[in-house]
């Protein structure tokens, strides 16, 4: 338990810093972690190759046979909100 938010968020930036990619992408399919490597060594001010990204999640449905219905969680929720 930590004693104030200062604290707390130290404690939460520690965890990120040290937990290893392989352990944070257990189970999950490999382009994760090569999107994770990815956009973690981009510069602040860096544009992402966004046609990179896309080729891997899109990878993840063909991989895993998935099939892109383009009905998102924002979509479902703001709908929902309507009535």
């Amino acid at each position: 338990k930590c004693k104030n938010k200062k604290e707390k968020q130290e404690k939460i930036y520690e965890i990120k810093l040290h937990t290893h990619m392989e352990n944070l992408c257990l189970n999950l399919p490999k382009e994760f972690q090569e999107l994770l490597m990815y956009t973690r060594q981009l510069g602040f001010a860096e544009e992402p190759n966004y046609f990179y990204l896309f080729s891997l999640i899109k990878q993840v449905y063909q991989t895993m046979n998935i099939k892109n219905d383009y009905i998102y969680d924002w979509i479902i929720n703001k709908s929902i909100k309507k009535l």
